[in-house]
């Protein structure tokens, strides 16, 4: 749909007699857009994350790093006796050669 605007009557010239005109009559409200208005929507509110409960956030950073230092140091014993052990279980098995092959010790 084009968009159409009122004309507006031309303009009296001023009268030097002291008196005035009417004003001009309001142009009518151009037509801007063929669709409805659609009402404005309410400000959304902020969504709230449920927390999530962890162990971890409880402890100090300190005790963490001392936790993750004992873990480290059963793997490296355990990897030792592994390695050096004559038996070779499902487990340990291919984690030994893996560990062999990347330290050249194994074809």
């Amino acid at each position: 749909m084009p968009i159409t605007r009122s004309k507006k009557p031309p303009k009296k010239p001023y009268s030097r007699s002291g008196s005035r005109s009417t004003p001009d009559p309001e142009p009518e409200p151009v037509n801007v857009s063929s669709r409805p208005r659609q009402p404005r929507r309410s400000p959304s509110k902020p969504k709230v994350t449920p927390e999530r409960f962890s162990i971890l956030d409880q402890i100090p950073p300190e005790r963490r790093m001392d936790i993750l230092g004992v873990v480290l140091a059963i793997a490296g014993l355990l990897t030792l006796l592994s390695l050096f052990s004559a038996n070779k279980s499902r487990l340990t098995g291919p984690y030994t050669h893996y560990l062999m092959v990347i330290f050249g010790w194994a074809r």
